[in-house]
């Protein structure tokens, strides 16, 4: 790692980086400030990489993070280091200016659609729409009708890699006819079985209630024959 610029016109490959480094990339560049310090850069990469916790060699491994990012343009290293361990890690780094985002409509317009999101290239969507319709693209390419149904978080968490971002959208401008639907996602809505516990072989099912009961109310504990 050097502390030295990035050459003008060498072009950012920050959509070359995948995995972690990804991750390590987008959480630096939510950072509010330009400058991170050193403790800053182990707070974001235990977030990008959970697992490398305790995991030996993993000062090695933010090393090699910020060497990767730093060549793909993201951020540069400062000349002063830590060394008070090994490998040496820099004790600030400083996040490129990020370049101009493609608009929303450009984006929609420069994606191959599959025929079941065509209407994408010429609806109103705002950027973060695009990415959700891009993921549900890039499913319906690698997947689409071929798998079986599934039931909703399940699905969410394939498609999205998180188990409620369905949840979330279900009641947006995204879903509906026309759009997308379950069934395009082969999906469905799973409710969660009733919690019951049999403790005898009589008929009467004792009930209990989650909250306070008010005037009129049944009792937190009802009988029922």
């Amino acid at each position: 790692m050097t502390g030295a610029g990035h050459p003008a016109g060498i072009r950012s490959r920050m959509g070359e980086l995948t995995g972690r480094h990804a991750r390590f990339a987008a959480a630096l560049q939510a950072w509010p400030r330009r400058t991170l310090r050193l403790d800053e850069i182990w707070q974001l990469y235990a977030k990008a990489d959970p697992a490398s916790t305790g995991r030996p060699g993993r000062r090695a491994d933010l090393a090699a993070a910020l060497s990767t990012l730093e060549e793909a343009g993201v951020l540069t290293c400062s000349r002063t280091a830590d060394r008070t361990a090994q490998p040496p890690l820099p004790k600030r780094v400083t996040l490129s200016a990020a370049p101009p985002q493609p608009s929303a409509a450009v984006l929609a317009r420069a994606t191959a659609w599959r025929p079941d999101l065509a209407w994408a290239a010429s609806a109103r969507l705002t950027t973060a729409q695009v990415h959700v319709l891009t993921a549900v693209n890039t499913w319906l390419r690698d997947r689409g009708r071929d798998t079986d149904h599934a039931p909703l978080r399940e699905r969410s968490l394939e498609v999205f890699g998180h188990e409620k971002t369905l949840d979330r959208l279900l009641g947006t401008g995204l879903f509906g006819p026309g759009r997308i639907t379950l069934d395009l996602l082969r999906t469905f809505r799973a409710h969660p079985p009733l919690p019951a516990v049999h403790i005898g072989t009589g008929d009467v099912l004792l009930v209990r209630h989650a909250g306070p009961c008010h005037r009129g109310q049944v009792s937190p504990r009802s009988v029922i024959r």
